[in-house]
């Protein structure tokens, strides 16, 4: 990189997951899974088409650059490095936000999808990606389970 190059910059997030130590550039994550786990049910990212709750994964704390192999490519925000936090939720899922901008004569019209996922920045707490997979096989996705 020469003198007229900067450093890429990343968008930080959408403030979430409260931290309890730590920080940036701590080795370990500044949260723990139960602590996602509590976020997620506290703040559920996704509606199911029948009504039940979805099935949040166990997180998994990973560089970036595993979780966008995960994501198929996708970017999570974080260099490949940066330690972030991956959660897979599995269920017949709309997203809340899709569901909350539209009448409830429109609900139908959305898609579930069977796997979404969740990627939180495992310093700060806050959300980095909220998305469904409607195309990820769940053979495809790795990540661990309940």
């Amino acid at each position: 990189m020469d003198a007229h190059q900067s450093a890429p910059t990343y968008p930080s997030g959408t403030p979430a997951i409260r931290p309890r130590d730590g920080g940036l550039g701590a080795p370990a994550p500044a949260y723990t899974a139960d602590d996602v786990q509590q976020y997620l049910a506290a703040h559920p990212p996704f509606l199911t088409a029948d009504g039940q709750p979805p099935i949040i994964d166990t997180p998994l704390f990973t560089q970036a650059s595993r979780a966008r192999t995960l994501l198929r490519g996708a970017s999570v925000g974080r260099p490949d490095k940066a330690l972030v936090c991956v959660v897979v939720v599995r269920g017949a899922l709309i997203p809340r936000s899709q569901v909350e901008s539209m009448s409830q004569s429109h609900v139908w019209a959305v898609r579930p999808a069977p796997i979404g996922v969740v990627v939180f920045d495992a310093h700060t707490g806050n959300l980095l990606v909220c998305g469904r997979q409607p195309s990820i096989g769940e053979r495809e996705l790795i990540a661990p389970r309940p």
